[in-house]
């Protein structure tokens, strides 16, 4: 999902920060991105390549740096759970932050935010010992396709985590998917402590979020 405003993305790639900004609009979304595999756009894709983009966030900028953040202690994510959201009812905007046109960051700090998703990707009650008085839910939706042979796209695989702000890192299942507008692939951890997350990487893609600084 994507909203209105002027956004800040510093990306991460191969040790450089590259800093990036734009100004989005509803109507910039793009398609479902897809690779195709051989000559014939009815086969199968291969997803393989990321492209950096965000949507507008009120956050404070980042006070962590990025490399103390990045070699923070890793914690174990306690799994909430895994669901499909559909592409025409999608969750209100201020739980997403979109990082590019298949990948997009979620946050749940409130109970009636969780109620909310809870519901709408039938998720089973929360496991013992997740209060969101302590911390918040975090995930990523992926927007791929449909996965040809059931695979679950995206992995979380841990949390670091620097005072309240928190880095998730992730990884994403290659392989074949149909190039379709379909449901969205949703999974979901607990991270205790964190309040916000500044720094999502997917394999060896990084993105860190910020707020745009203010207008002189």
């Amino acid at each position: 999902m994507r909203t209105a405003g002027t956004i800040a993305l510093a990306e991460v790639y191969n040790n450089r920060v590259a800093p990036v900004v734009r100004t989005t609009s509803p109507s910039e979304r793009p398609g479902p991105l897809a690779f195709m595999i051989g000559r014939s756009l009815a086969l199968p894709v291969l997803i393989g390549l990321f492209f950096a983009g965000c949507t507008a966030t009120d956050r404070a900028t980042t006070s962590v740096p990025v490399w103390e953040l990045a070699n923070a202690e890793p914690l174990q994510p306690v799994s909430v759970g895994r669901g499909r959201l559909s592409f025409d009812r999608p969750l209100p905007p201020h739980l997403v932050q979109e990082l590019s046109p298949e990948f997009s960051l979620i946050t749940i700090r409130t109970a009636k935010d969780w109620q909310d998703v809870q519901r709408r990707l039938r998720l089973p009650g929360l496991p013992a010992g997740v209060d969101l008085s302590q911390g918040s839910i975090v995930g990523l939706l992926a927007s791929v396709g449909e996965s040809m042979d059931g695979r679950w796209p995206i992995h979380l695989q841990c949390l670091r985590r620097c005072g309240t702000e928190g880095s998730l890192e992730a990884a994403f299942s290659f392989g074949l998917y149909y190039p379709v507008l379909t449901a969205g692939y949703i999974e979901l951890v607990y991270a205790p402590g964190i309040n916000n997350i500044s720094m999502v990487s997917i394999d060896k893609r990084r993105f860190i979020l910020r707020s745009p600084r203010p207008a002189n």
